[in-house]
């Protein structure tokens, strides 16, 4: 018997197992989901943005970091539009490069979501490229390149690494290639 154990629930469970004046008097609460997937779409959609070359570029980018809500058809047109062009690999320089703090890490909601989508763009723009990259490096990469986290309780700071190890984990199928973090 398989048995897994989703990262999200740890999130859940940690703020179940909070007690309720910790809660109120330090500012803890759980974040829902399609409020911290919203918010993460939205900072690579501005960080992206934001860098004055691309600029010119903000509705491919827009229908990029929303890939999900479009057909899968449509956008794979879209990105080949762009596949001789440096549009693609400046996005993925920009991403692989991006620095991310949060300061109230919390159970690592944040940390976890906004990885997700990052790797799932640069996943989709190596497509594009000889040397196509596994799910398990561009998350590798993230973790240790591209996240900070600081917390008033030492508990979620221990979460939120267990959280982001085993979103690492699910992704290699076997588990002599695993190399500690």
């Amino acid at each position: 018997v398989e048995i897994g154990i989703d990262p999200e629930m740890l999130g859940k469970v940690f703020e179940k197992l909070l007690p309720e004046n910790f809660r109120k008097g330090k500012g803890s609460y759980y974040t829902p989901r399609f409020v911290v997937s919203f918010m993460s779409k939205q900072i690579i959609k501005n960080f992206l943005v934001s860098k004055s070359n691309l600029i010119r570029h903000e509705n491919f980018i827009y229908d990029l970091v929303n890939f999900d809500f479009l057909d899968e058809d449509v956008l794979t047109e879209k990105i080949e539009q762009y596949q001789n062009k440096e549009i693609l690999k400046t996005i993925d320089s920009l991403l692989t490069n991006i620095k991310i703090c949060d300061p109230a890490i919390g159970s690592g909601a944040f940390p976890v979501l906004i990885m997700n989508e990052i790797v799932k763009i640069r996943f989709r723009i190596s497509n594009f490229f000889e040397g196509k990259k596994t799910i398990y490096f561009l998350k590798r990469e993230f973790i240790e390149n591209s996240i900070y986290g600081v917390d008033i309780d030492k508990g979620a700071i221990e979460i939120s690494k267990l959280r982001l190890w085993l979103s690492l984990i699910v992704e290699e199928k076997n588990v002599n290639n695993l190399n500690p973090l």
